[in-house]
């Protein structure tokens, strides 16, 4: 629960869903619980009836809406065989091998080096780029080497090299410096369809395939788009036989663009970091998405956020002599991904 936030990237929202993974017993990733049948280190069993969604999902947006597909990836959404390719980092990275501009290699490895984790995160506005050498990885800044060749008049697209395969982003992307990260920011997303493959815990992928042009993005797969006879046949379903009917749900997102003097928002709790909302950016994207929580139900909107891995709604402070339980393994394991400042505080 969050019971005080001083960001304004929560204004219009209530509260925050983050997909991001974490393993431990006392995580509390979101994901880990909608993926199995019970979380026996937080006393949770699910209902007889409850079918674990498969752990993976895709997302991908436009200029004007997001949407986050579980379960998979919707193939109808592909214009090419979805490709894969070894998560690799502490988040959702993959290896980046080369970034072309123009015949200028940005990423000069030094030796012993030969590959760089570039992490996908749709809530980073623009891609970032290493301003330094990165503790000798590099023989000379990416992000200045950029700059001099864009001062120089020239006006190329960025080609990544991933898997040995190349993936151009256009010139007119916007790129910002990052002291150290190597962020796949918000264009990666708006140009192919990003899966998140967490199926084998032991062999993590993350897959990428161009977008058809001609899908339609934000049309959700909701019992409330169906007919009143559709939805009364669906509903007399179990949740194994709607699984195996619609293995893919497909949820809108819509999309907001943050001012930069919102861009940054972190967390701690009890002076330990806990969650990571976003990366540090000039400007940040945020994708909201509508769930239920509770008996009876009750409809929210929240960040979607694949960079941190908690659900966090606005409540009401705990009662008097109700001890907020955390476990520290989760500081822990965000504490490692270099989270920094206090936003809001949570209550879990």
């Amino acid at each position: 629960m969050i019971t005080h936030c001083n960001s304004a990237n929560f204004n219009d929202v209530d509260g925050i869903i983050g997909f991001g993974w974490a393993d431990q017993n006392r995580s509390a990733a979101i994901l880990k619980t909608l993926t199995q049948p019970a979380r026996p280190h937080w006393d949770i069993t699910q209902r007889a009836d409850f079918h674990p969604m498969p752990r993976k999902f895709a997302f991908t947006a436009s200029e004007e809406v997001g949407e986050l597909q579980l379960g998979g990836f919707e193939p109808d959404s592909i214009a090419e065989p979805m490709q894969l390719f070894p998560m690799a980092g502490y988040a959702y990275g993959v290896n980046v091998t080369s970034i072309k501009f123009g015949e200028t290699e940005l990423l000069n490895f030094a030796p012993g080096h030969d590959a760089y984790v570039g992490e996908f995160d749709s809530g980073t506005t623009c891609l970032l780029l290493p301003n330094s050498s990165v503790n000798g990885t590099f023989a000379k800044s990416p992000f200045e080497l950029l700059l001099q060749r864009q001062n120089k008049g020239e006006a190329f697209p960025l080609v990544y090299t991933i898997g040995g395969r190349q993936f151009e982003i256009a010139f007119k992307e916007c790129v910002e410096p990052a002291d150290k990260a190597m962020i796949l920011g918000d264009p990666w997303f708006r140009k192919w369809i990003v899966m998140h493959d967490l199926e084998d815990l032991h062999d993590k992928k993350m897959g990428l395939a161009l977008r058809d042009p001609n899908y339609k993005l934000g049309v959700e797969t909701d019992h409330a788009t169906l007919t009143s006879s559709e939805r009364a046949k669906k509903l007399a379903m179990t949740s194994q036989e709607l699984a195996e009917v619609r293995a893919v749900s497909k949820v809108r997102a819509n999309r907001h663009l943050r001012p930069a003097q919102l861009a940054l928002t972190q967390t701690k709790y009890q002076k330990q970091a806990v969650d990571k909302v976003a990366l540090s950016s000039a400007s940040r994207v945020t994708y909201n998405v509508k769930l239920s929580i509770g008996t009876p139900p009750q409809p929210l909107q929240v960040i979607f956020d694949t960079g941190s891995f908690m659900l966090a709604v606005f409540a009401e402070p705990a009662p008097n002599g109700v001890k907020p339980i955390l476990d520290a393994e989760s500081a822990a394991f965000e504490e490692s991904q270099g989270v920094q400042e206090v936003i809001f505080e949570l209550n879990l």
